[in-house]
């Protein structure tokens, strides 16, 4: 496709939504641009973008908290922009967040949106395909952006006031500990779960597992939203830790004024390290049986079977995490 024909492509689809709505505004993903890069070079997207009026077009920085294009693209192409916050793809099951980064960025937008140093930036966006899960990230993102923003270290520990319903040691233990793993740095992208993703291949640890049809992360592909869990050694670490204070949670959940919330969280974070302590039995269950002791491969499924069950225990203690809701 050559550059005039995009500008002929983009010029037809804004005269089409022109003629509906004369004040119609086009609000446009720079998802294309960064996922497809080798495609759209700068001449494509500046020859896309070149017959749609300055004051009708909005590009969107989908990504930002991973993969911001602002820095590469002349603060998106000279365009207006709005820079959002994607975090979750397709609604599939993940605690993370980097809360920090996060925080940081968005306390920079706001100065730069104020001093117009970063190009047309005009506002920010939740661009989410689900909102279930990871509620710190939403309500951290959506407070950030007001001026003044305490910091960060100030602001958690009220915010699980807020949102558990208690202040015990216990809550405040927890919370330290999801702010320097599940939520700490780097932490931008979902960790696959090895129960309902699907390995492409006999090999382990999973090197081409996907999930719901995305790719783990490749060195020469585009931008995955999956961590390579199998060789993320934080995160296989913190599992002990985070299992120790789901148990000193649990007797919370039993008090009379015990909030939705709290169970809710405490149960989706008693999910996240049975499925992913899963790993190890999968493991040893292929090594077994390439070793041929069969006796070895049932001893490992049944600690697999235990968790999976264990797992389905959690899920039915919460009507919004049943598959009946999905049907």
């Amino acid at each position: 496709t050559s550059p005039d024909q995009l500008a002929e492509h983009a010029e037809a689809i804004y005269e089409s939504m022109r003629a509906a709505d004369p004040e119609a505004v086009w609000i446009l993903q720079g998802w294309p641009f960064h996922y497809r890069k080798a495609y759209w070079t700068e001449e494509r997207v500046r020859s896309l973008l070149s017959r749609v009026p300055e004051d009708r077009l909005i590009l969107l920085d989908l990504w930002g908290e991973h993969a911001p294009m602002w820095h590469s693209t002349e603060a998106m192409y000279g365009r207006r922009w709005l820079w959002c916050l994607t975090h979750t793809f397709g609604g599939r099951f993940g605690l993370f967040g980097d809360l920090a980064s996060l925080d940081e960025d968005l306390s920079g937008l706001r100065t730069a949106a104020a001093e117009g140093t970063r190009g047309r930036l005009e506002g920010f966006g939740i661009t989410s395909e689900a909102l279930d899960d990871n509620a710190v990230v939403y309500e951290l993102a959506t407070r950030a952006l007001w001026s003044p923003m305490p910091p960060l270290d100030q602001w958690l520990p009220k915010y699980a006031v807020r949102r558990w319903g208690a202040s015990s040691p216990e809550v405040r233990e927890a919370w330290d500990l999801l702010a320097r793993t599940l939520y700490g740095p780097g932490r931008t992208r979902a960790t696959p779960s090895p129960l309902i993703a699907r390995p492409w291949s006999q090999d382990l640890p999973f090197a081409s597992q996907r999930l719901a049809g995305e790719p783990l992360p490749t060195k020469d592909g585009p931008p995955s939203a999956n961590l390579d869990a199998e060789n993320d050694a934080e995160m296989l670490r913190a599992l002990a830790p985070l299992a120790q204070a789901v148990r000193e949670l649990e007797p919370l959940l039993a008090r009379p004024d015990c909030s939705e919330a709290l169970a809710h969280d405490v149960a989706q974070l008693a999910l996240h390290v049975g499925t992913q302590s899963a790993r190890a039995p999968l493991r040893a269950m292929v090594a077994a049986a390439r070793a041929g002791d069969g006796q070895l491969v049932r001893q490992e499924f049944d600690s697999l079977e235990a968790l999976v069950l264990a797992a389905d225990a959690v899920a039915a203690t919460r009507p919004e995490l049943l598959v009946g809701r999905w049907i």
